[in-house]
């Protein structure tokens, strides 16, 4: 049957696409496992979302018990039936090649279609809604794919030429995006391992004219920043959301939905441009910089440099590991989810080269982290890129 074609579609091809069912695309493949008693098994699992095969840890007979297991070739399609519709599906490659899967994973070979095609097919909006369609049943667990529903699902295909040339410029796509992350994971790992060295003092700037600068000073907290409580405001200044991943930022920025009265309002905390804050969660980030003015929950600690200093350098090393470590270890044996005072924070030593050696430092991070914004923007855009592919190269 004849039917409509996508919304793009590369100009050497002409022919209409043609609907087939999956049961005359796909053939199932089964290798049963004959398990031996002395024999270690490793079996695959196939994550939703299309995000691959993942392998667990070795296993026994024993261990199995009686679950039926197969054989994992390579270049098969794979489903997860309990997960069909939240698109766990997969390509086998050698690296599963010897490795096991339940029958709750049933394997299939291609007939006269190309396997990456099918693959991204099912990972289109189109292709979730019809492994919904085959999964009936209730939410999580219950929502189990049919075999019979599966194989009378009708796909609307290209020629077998057209199906590799979409497939390969996907592909394509998909090693970009992942050169890109790994360039983003690397640059993270030379970022995090460089500011250590730093913090430590294992790597020193020289100054304008090349001389070293002079050693460092370590101050305590209450010397470098004061605490303040200033609740002086007629509630019309914005509320901050005090998170790891962004600072204090206004919550209608980040869509940060929580319901607050009048009342309480007036008594939040007046937030400068370049004050630092205490959160329940510095435990686990540190402590968080503000580049906005505007109000935050009396339960948080407003810090505020009492002498010059640079910024960025501060925003950074209250953020490390090390100085983590320095709240932990001030609060051990106090119970979960209090902040830290103060009085506490203020027993912290605090690194304090000059300041010309600050700005060093935190012109030399800031300039990795613009490196980083620039690949997660490039990562961003392609994604983008794909999904409107995927949207628009598929009926």
């Amino acid at each position: 049957m004849e039917i409509v074609t996508p919304k793009i579609r590369f100009p050497s091809f002409l022919d209409s696409y043609k609907t087939r069912r999956v049961e005359n695309i796909l053939s199932r493949v089964t290798k049963p496992v004959e398990l031996e008693d002395d024999k270690d098994y490793f079996e695959i699992g196939v994550r939703a979302w299309g995000k691959g095969i993942f392998h667990k840890e070795r296993t026994s007979k024993k261990e199995i018990g009686n679950k039926r297991v197969f054989w994992v070739q390579p270049d098969l399609f794979i489903v997860n039936i309990v997960f069909a519709w939240e698109q766990a599906i997969a390509k086998t490659t050698q690296d599963e090649a010897g490795r096991i899967a339940s029958h709750r994973f049933p394997m299939y070979e291609v007939v006269d279609a190309n396997l990456d095609y099918i693959i991204w097919y099912f990972l289109t909006n189109r292709g979730r809604h019809l492994l919904g369609l085959a999964s009936p049943g209730g939410a999580g667990r219950n929502k189990t794919l049919g075999q019979k529903d599966f194989n009378e699902l009708r796909l609307n295909l290209p020629s077998l030429r057209e199906q590799e040339k979409v497939a390969d410029c996907l592909n394509e796509i998909d090693k970009r995006l992942s050169l890109l992350n790994e360039k983003l994971d690397l640059l993270e790992q030379y970022k995090k391992g460089v500011m250590q060295k730093l913090f430590k003092q294992e790597i020193r700037f020289k100054d304008e004219i090349g001389n070293d600068f002079s050693d460092w000073q370590w101050k305590q907290g209450n010397e470098v920043f004061d605490a303040i409580s200033n609740k002086n405001h007629n509630s019309d200044l914005p509320i901050l959301a005090i998170t790891q991943e962004y600072g204090a930022i206004p919550r209608d920025l980040i869509n940060y939905q929580v319901q607050v009265t009048d009342g309480s309002v007036a008594s939040y905390k007046v937030v400068e441009k370049g004050d630092y804050i205490i959160s329940l969660r510095s435990f686990q980030g540190g402590i968080e910089y503000s580049r906005y003015r505007g109000i935050c929950s009396p339960a948080y600690i407003i810090l505020r440099p009492s002498i010059s200093i640079d910024d960025d350098f501060y925003r950074y090393y209250l953020k490390t590991g090390r100085f983590i470590q320095e709240m932990k270890r001030r609060l051990e044996g106090i119970r979960d989810g209090k902040i830290l005072s103060y009085k506490y924070f203020s027993e912290i030593k605090l690194p304090f080269p000059c300041i010309e050696e600050q700005r060093k430092i935190s012109h030399f991070i800031n300039t990795l982290d613009k490196k980083l914004s620039l690949v997660k923007e490039q990562i961003e855009l392609t994604q983008t890129f794909k999904k409107g592919l995927l949207q628009q190269m598929f009926v």
